[in-house]
C-alpha cells in the first residue's frame, strides 16, 4: 500500500491511496476489499480487486487536520490503518 498527499490549497489535500500485489504476485487476490471510512467508520469509497487486477488506486480529497481510515479486508481477515490529513 502507498499514500500521497498533493496540496490544492493551504486548507485541502488530494490523498491517493495506491494497493499493489506482493513482489511474487502479478494480480491483486480477487477478494480483496478497501475501503475508505470518514471519522465516524462509515465508508466513503470502496473498491474490490477483480481476477485480474495489478492494482486498486483510490484518491479523495480532504482538509488539513481531517481524520480517515482505510480498512483493507482479504477473506475472513482485516486490518485498518488511521491517517490524518
Amino acid at each position: 500500500m502507498r499514500v500521497k498527499q498533493d496540496e490544492v490549497d493551504v486548507e485541502k489535500m488530494q490523498v491517493y491511496l495506491d494497493l499493489y500485489p506482493l513482489e511474487d504476485q502479478e494480480y491483486l487476490p480477487p477478494s480483496l476489499h478497501v475501503m475508505i471510512l470518514d471519522e465516524d467508520s462509515a465508508s466513503v469509497i470502496e473498491a474490490k480487486a477483480k481476477n485480474d487486477n495489478k492494482a486498486i488506486q483510490l484518491k479523495l480529497s480532504g482538509a488539513v487536520g481531517e481524520h480517515f481510515s482505510v480498512k483493507i479486508t482479504l477473506e475472513n481477515f482485516s486490518v485498518i490503518e488511521n491517517f490524518v490529513i
